[in-house]
């Protein structure tokens, strides 16, 4: 064999071992899609099965309200105090 005919048997032969390897590891994948899974499960990253997360719902009212009163106290007062620097500066002109 020659150079080329050697070159290409040895690309030959990468890509069939490369091709191989890509099968192998598509058909030892427990799922492609969360179809696959069943009910309450998805297909994760790792193409295992895994179950949907409980989800808990955390209801802070009280803190959301505080904080908006807050906001609210901060954006009057910046506005008082704006409105008294505005004053001041008219009157001195």
């Amino acid at each position: 064999m020659n150079k080329k005919g050697n070159f290409f048997a040895g690309a030959l032969l990468v890509m069939v071992i490369a091709l191989a390897f890509v099968i192998f590891n598509f058909f030892s994948y427990e799922c492609v899609r969360d179809v696959q899974c069943g009910e309450g499960s998805f297909c994760g990253v790792d193409h295992q099965c895994h179950s949907y997360p409980t989800k808990t719902v955390h209801s802070n009212t009280k803190a959301a309200a505080i904080f908006g009163g807050l906001v609210g106290l901060a954006i009057i007062a910046a506005t008082y105090i704006n409105k008294n620097k505005q004053e001041k500066q008219k009157s001195f002109y």
